[in-house]
């Protein structure tokens, strides 16, 4: 018999702290998708909505390459209400296909969709339970201008254009507050969780047993005191910065006799993934075979389609990308656009070299696209 998936559907205002809790359900097991890049891509060249936004819009919102140029649509959309009412009403049948296809597809027991006009757009209605992250306008006010970079007067329009929170809070299961400290975040969340999955042998598949005797799983999946333990023994530093990291990046585990002996630090952007760091115990004796094996098991259970590792981690860690299947390829040739966006974290020129793999058939396809 198969197991019901539990499908948790994140909203909440701009700079209340949405996509943190989408990484931190992530981190505890779940599969994170963000309803937003979902979006764009259907209005990517052969995606399944680009020729209708063109012949709603017109073709002066078609870029030099081909692509539709969202800041061209953006200008369209976002100055007047009715024509990004229309653009909605488009993409929001289409968005709702494109993450059902996505469940459907995953074998992970908790699905968490970050959107932020998830009741506006339906998402909800195949949403088991509704969480909404939550801050006070003055915290969104500080992590728009000091996070990214608005004016004063920028951000207060970014806010004035949002629907009310106070009427998310009302339709909402769980309300997170994220003005705590990360940690306090992370424990809001987990004691969440705990109220909504009750069967821990749920996730059992996402472990990842390997023949010389370590096991692999979600970071989140970890004791806390474990993990906490392990993190200030091999950094020296304090707890908190490793639950900021639960909420930035995604950090898998992997153990030996329960005993953790390696994290490992990735990001996911827009089903890219990117390994950042490794960290091991002196006594790591297993082959750095695992760690490559790790990595590209979590980023297929988030239904990544290509990985990446910048030329630096393998000196740093002692791996070998070539001998798992990837190839050294310059950042200017990964051309699909989706995944530029990742290499964007790796380096700051076209022109560097970074390891790739192409890990599932929908990533060999979009490849093909990209290069006809």
């Amino acid at each position: 018999m198969t197991k019901k998936k539990t499908i948790i559907g994140l909203t909440g205002n701009i700079a209340t702290g949405k996509s943190v809790l989408r990484r931190m359900l992530t981190n505890a097991g779940a599969l994170g998708l963000d309803a937003d890049v979902i979006a764009h891509r259907l209005y990517y060249k052969d995606g399944p909505a680009y020729a209708q936004v063109i012949d709603t819009f017109g073709e002066r919102i078609i870029s030099k390459d081909g692509q539709i140029s969202r800041q061209k649509l953006g200008q369209i959309v976002f100055s007047n209400s009715e024509k990004l009412r229309t653009l909605e009403a488009l993409l929001h049948p289409l968005v709702i296909e494109a993450i059902q296809d996505r469940i459907d597809q995953s074998h992970m027991p908790i699905i968490a969709i970050e959107a932020i006009k998830l009741f506006e757009a339906g998402v909800d209605q195949i949403c088991d339970h509704v969480w909404v992250s939550d801050a006070s306008s003055e915290a969104q006010m500080t992590r728009l201008m000091q996070g990214r970079k608005l004016t004063e007067q920028e951000a207060s329009l970014r806010l004035a254009l949002q629907t009310s929170q106070s009427e998310k809070r009302k339709m909402a299961d769980v309300v997170i507050n994220t003005e705590g400290s990360f940690f306090e975040t992370w424990e809001q969340v987990i004691h969440a969780l705990n109220d909504t999955i009750h069967l821990q042998d749920e996730f059992f598949s996402l472990n990842l047993n390997t023949p010389n005797g370590l096991v692999m799983r979600p970071a989140g999946r970890v004791p806390t005191k474990d993990l906490a333990t392990f993190w200030e023994k091999q950094t020296h530093q304090p707890q908190d910065a490793l639950y900021e990291l639960l909420g930035l990046q995604l950090i898998t585990t992997l153990l030996k006799e329960q005993q953790a002996k390696a994290l490992l630090f990735w990001q996911s952007y827009n089903f890219s993934a990117v390994l950042k760091q490794v960290i091991t115990t002196s006594d790591a004796s297993w082959s750095s075979d695992t760690i490559v094996e790790a990595f590209e098991r979590q980023s297929l259970d988030q239904q990544c389609e290509i990985c990446m590792i910048p030329i630096n981690v393998p000196k740093t860690c002692e791996i070998n990308p070539a001998k798992a299947g990837f190839i050294l390829q310059p950042v200017d040739e990964i051309i699909f656009p989706h995944w530029q966006t990742a290499t964007q974290v790796i380096t700051q020129s076209s022109k560097d070299e970074v390891w790739v793999k192409l890990v599932n058939q929908t990533g060999k396809d979009l490849a093909k696209k990209a290069k006809n």
